[in-house]
């Protein structure tokens, strides 16, 4: 980020180019995958087909 009143800590390190979309990218990968692996997958329980309405 680079503002005429501060420059982000990372401003020198990519020559000037603000990548704040990538930082912001991962960051929300991240935590996106933290949240939802910890969890297993329930499986959704599943009634059966009435026999007339099979299709053969």
């Amino acid at each position: 980020m680079s503002l005429p009143s501060y420059k982000g800590p990372l401003l020198p390190l990519t020559g000037g180019v603000d990548c704040s979309f990538v930082l912001s990218a991962l960051t929300g990968g991240l935590t996106y995958l933290l949240t939802t692996s910890s969890r297993p997958a329930t499986p959704r329980p599943t009634e059966p087909v009435p026999a007339d309405q099979l299709v053969s």
